[in-house]
């Protein structure tokens, strides 16, 4: 009997961007078909933190499975593992441990994004942030569009140092640590915040026409990372899940806004059933909540 294979997070970045965006486009063609499951996600809390849940996939054919991960603040090493099962079969496949699994999948999920919404055209990309999350959106950011320019800024200059040495040879663009998150806005066709800020991290004027905005960062009414007025400024607002996006305990950064109710899922723009035209005069936003069993299939890429 074979038994399921174990994969940790070096074997997972080793999985090529673009395919993982490959694979969360077919996902959202599959969610829009309803033929993908993604469930509200699930929380077990106690005084000090929570064990959460994540859990999808294809309802008869590919991959199903669900993620672990937990919201303890504490100094210990978070891991989180992700299980895969063939949807046929129900043979379970096997695990994947570590975090890189989940930060591709969002990466991803973000370059579906960029590739649906942003100038066909874009060259250049600002990015205030310089952890996993920055990382993988922009590998998948490049994996969709032709990227020349990249400007990076986060609060930490050494953070920004080691991200430029270590990213650059990733991508093979030359990629410039700016001193301010105005230099990472101004004049740039992509703008991705990837941050754990709880503050804006830029000022929503700053944003150029025919712009794209990413928001991977927190986006609840008491922490948000950015300006409502983004929303306000902007043409289209989607994201990955309404359902997830309207689950939150939390309530949402937007939700005492009428924007909150123009925000718009991104599957039907993949299905065909909406279509979005980029234009010059317009900005779009994307507000990334991770849309819940996309794991497993990120995952199963290893197997």
């Amino acid at each position: 009997m074979q038994k399921p294979k174990i994969f940790y997070n070096e074997d997972s970045m080793k999985i090529n961007p673009g395919l993982a965006v490959n694979a969360i486009e077919e996902v959202f063609l599959k969610f829009e078909q309803d033929e993908f499951l993604s469930p509200p996600r699930h929380y077990f809390k106690n005084d000090n933190g929570a064990i959460a849940f994540t859990i999808g996939g294809n309802k008869n054919e590919g991959v199903l499975g669900f993620r672990v991960y937990d919201t303890f603040n504490t100094d210990i090493n978070h891991e989180q593992f992700v299980t895969v099962y063939d949807s046929v079969s129900g043979k379970l496949k096997g695990l994947v441990f570590g975090d890189y699994i989940g930060a591709l999948r969002t990466g991803a999920i973000g370059g579906v994004a960029i590739k649906y919404l942003s100038n066909p055209d874009s060259e250049t990309l600002g990015l205030i942030g310089t952890g996993l999350q920055a990382k993988t959106q922009l590998l998948a950011a490049c994996a969709v569009r032709n990227i020349k320019k990249i400007k990076v800024f986060s609060r930490s200059e050494e953070n920004r140092i080691n991200f430029v040495n270590e990213m650059s040879k990733r991508v093979g663009i030359e990629i410039e640590a700016v001193s301010s998150s105005e230099e990472a806005v101004k004049k740039l066709d992509i703008v991705i915040a990837a941050t754990t800020s709880g503050k804006p991290v830029f000022d929503a004027e700053w944003l150029s026409k025919g712009s794209h905005v990413t928001s991977v960062g927190p986006k609840f009414l008491e922490r948000h990372e950015l300006d409502p007025k983004v929303a306000a400024n902007s043409n289209e607002i989607y994201t990955d899940s309404i359902k997830q996006l309207k689950g939150y305990p939390a309530p949402h950064f937007l939700s005492e806004t009428k924007y909150y109710d123009e925000i718009k899922p991104l599957s039907p723009l993949i299905s065909g059933k909406s279509a979005y035209r980029w234009s010059p005069d317009s900005i779009s936003l994307f507000l990334s909540v991770g849309l819940s069993g996309t794991e497993p299939t990120i995952a199963n890429l290893l197997f």
